[in-house]
């Protein structure tokens, strides 16, 4: 069985969230903050599991890396069950968990999975900068398992194995906590199964693709933009963290 930790503030995106995972069969667990005024209701929805979590961090990322927090500390965690992280704007390719069901059999035991993640056509206008995620698509690979190179949402983990951790409350505790996860197990990489980064962003994943950009390392961006003699295209986050490393 797969369980799907999403918190969420975007109630806007709440039905077609529902939409794209009541087919997928899973469970999916929903965590607010305590200082939401939203009402939710999933009566008919036996799947969907809603926790209120005491959190009162300020920015985003600390809000939501605390509530996964707080989840793995007080709600019961399957050991032998499958858990991973989904935002409440991103979304899966079609029969995403039926195709990783598959990849589990052929390959068990397998304790923590590594999938790939697009991230759409192009970069919607009129976001700050921290938000201005690039469109390559994140390959699932031993050597791009850095900061800043993958994400939360492509990390799937035995519950089990998952309790044992926390995540970093930093703006990269995402990529901070898979990089530990890697070096500590065995992993199982599979590059052509995708999630889909930001799939309810407006502007994002609209009109037609483009020629994505083949994958390259925080370390190797930070090269091509010092021979650019700027930084202007590299996003502000991954510059902030290379100026801190």
């Amino acid at each position: 069985m797969f369980h799907v930790i999403t918190p969420l503030a975007r109630f806007e995106n709440v039905p077609k969230l529902i939409a794209i995972l009541k087919l997928q069969n899973i469970q999916w667990h929903v965590i607010t903050d305590d200082d939401n005024k939203k009402l939710l209701d999933f009566d008919g929805e036996p799947w969907i599991h809603h926790s209120v979590c005491p959190n009162h961090s300020v920015e985003f990322w600390a809000r939501s890396n605390n509530s996964i927090n707080w989840f793995l500390e007080t709600q019961y965690i399957v050991d032998d069950d499958y858990y991973c992280v989904l935002n409440d704007d991103d979304g899966y390719e079609h029969n995403f968990f039926q195709k990783l069901q598959t990849e589990i059999e052929k390959h068990n035991p397998t304790d923590l999975i590594i999938t790939s993640m697009k991230r759409g056509f192009q970069i919607p206008d009129n976001l700050p900068p921290v938000k201005q995620h690039p469109i390559n698509t994140l390959v699932a690979a031993p050597e791009n398992m850095v900061v800043c190179g993958v994400g939360v949402e492509q990390f799937f983990i035995k519950g089990k194995l998952l309790k044992q951790h926390r995540l970093p409350l930093t703006a990269y505790g995402d990529g901070e906590l898979i990089v530990e996860l890697v070096k500590q197990y065995k992993t199982l990489y599979l590059p052509h199964l995708f999630v889909l980064f930001n799939y309810l962003e407006p502007g994002r994943w609209d009109d037609k693709p483009v020629q994505q950009q083949p994958f390259i390392t925080p370390k190797q961006v930070f090269k091509t933009n010092k021979k650019l003699s700027s930084t202007k295209k590299m996003p502000l986050r991954l510059q902030n963290y290379l100026k801190n490393k």
